[in-house]
């Protein structure tokens, strides 16, 4: 899982990259990385449409329920960072 998710991140930065875009933030890179995740191809067409990295804007008509679980999975995760849930 961790060479999947490591490979998908790398596409997002080269790919945003690629088109020009700024950094993403944590939380950008987190929601891109989940959109990479269920298909690269798709999550490329998907970044070039949306013309920047930021997710508040309305996806592709075939991308909206992958958007919706991106920001439930984006969600999630910084609920379990603030209360942390995983650290010792």
């Amino acid at each position: 899982m961790t060479v999947v998710l490591s490979h998908r991140r790398a596409l997002v930065l080269k790919h945003a990259a690629e088109l020009g875009y700024s950094a993403p933030t944590e939380d950008q890179e987190a929601f891109w990385i989940y959109v990479y995740y269920q298909g690269e191809g798709r999550g490329k067409s998907y970044m070039e449409s949306n013309g920047d990295l930021n997710y508040d804007k309305n996806p592709p008509s075939k991308m909206r329920v992958i958007k919706r679980l991106a920001i439930e999975r984006l969600a999630t995760w910084r609920y379990m960072q603030t209360k942390k849930l995983f650290t010792k």
